[in-house]
This record gives C-alpha cells, structure tokens and sequence, in this order.
C-alpha cells in the first residue's frame, strides 16, 4: 500500500487499501484450498484493477498464488484465474488504451504459470524418484528374505534327511537286534 500511494503521490482509500491487503491474506489458505485460495487472489486483483486503483505490489500474492496452486495440482484453479485476470486487465486497459501494458502483463502472466508448471513438474519428477527408490528398497528386502527363507529351508530340510536316515539305521538295528 506504501508503495502504491507513494508511487503515484496520492493517498489511497479504504477499499483500495482493503484489496491490496486481501490478496497475500488469502495466501495463508495455500496448504487447505490451493484452489479457491488462488480464485479469491484472482478476484481481489480483477476488482482492484478494474476499479482502476494505482498499481502497485498487488500482483505478487498473484504470482505466488498461481505458482502455488499450479505446483500442488490445482492447474484449472490456476491457469482459470489466470484468463480471468488477464481478460480484466485487458478491458481495464482498453479502457484507457494502454493495450501495450495490458500486453505486458498477460505476458508476464502467462511466464508465471509456465514457472509454476515447471515447479510442478519437477515435483512430479522428484516423487516419481522416491516412489522408485521406495519399489527398489522393497525389492532388495524381498530378495533378502527369499534368500533367508531358501537357507532356513535347505538347512531344515538337510536336518530332517538327517534325522531321517538315523531314524532309518536305528529302526534296522533294532529289527536286528
């Protein structure tokens, strides 16, 4: 809000200051509802540019809300919210005929999400490893105990041949005897 006010030397008023101040809030949502947490960013930010209030830092929470919501899967919440804001800077901006930063900014929204479907897809990568780890420490375990179970077995079965034969020469030695 500091640097919105300042950077356009005019105070600003409560609903801009209210918006501005929604959006990181609605950050602290990103873990339970990764999705309706980056539709309200969108919203917040749709209504604060259309209302036309100064620019200022409002798209970060933006930024790191589609990142956040892209990396944990929500992509349609995302990448949604991502059209819907870009489609009210646009009309905020042919409203007085900046198309060029309106071009801008669907630019700049765009290499978020992009960002954030690299953040997902190296996420993806890193749980594919570890659920491979995990099959392959699984094998080496079941290969350890069929290892363990086929000496218990050749040494028991040994055992009872053993016991066997003797069972078998003491029976002919009392037959004899």
């Amino acid at each position: 809000t500091f640097f919105a006010a300042h950077r356009f030397g005019a105070a600003l008023s409560w609903p801009a200051v209210f918006l501005l101040l929604s959006g990181p809030a609605l950050l602290l949502l990103r873990r339970r509802a990764p999705g309706p947490m980056v539709a309200g960013i969108g919203a917040v930010t749709m209504l604060y540019v259309l209302a036309g209030f100064p620019w200022g830092p409002f798209p970060l929470s933006l930024a790191v809300g589609l990142i956040v919501a892209v990396v944990a899967g929500k992509r349609w919440w995302a990448w949604g919210t991502g059209a819907g804001v870009g489609l009210a800077i646009f009309t905020a901006a042919a409203q007085q005929d900046r198309i060029t930063t309106a071009s801008f900014a669907v630019i700049w929204l765009i290499i978020v999400l992009l960002v954030g479907e690299l953040g997902h897809a190296a996420t993806a990568r890193r749980n594919e490893f570890r659920r491979v780890a995990m099959e392959r420490a699984q094998h080496r375990r079941d290969e350890e105990r069929l290892v363990l179970a086929r000496d218990i077995h050749d040494v028991v079965a040994h055992s009872l041949a053993m016991i066997n034969v003797q069972a078998s020469v003491a029976l002919q030695l009392s037959k004899r005897g």
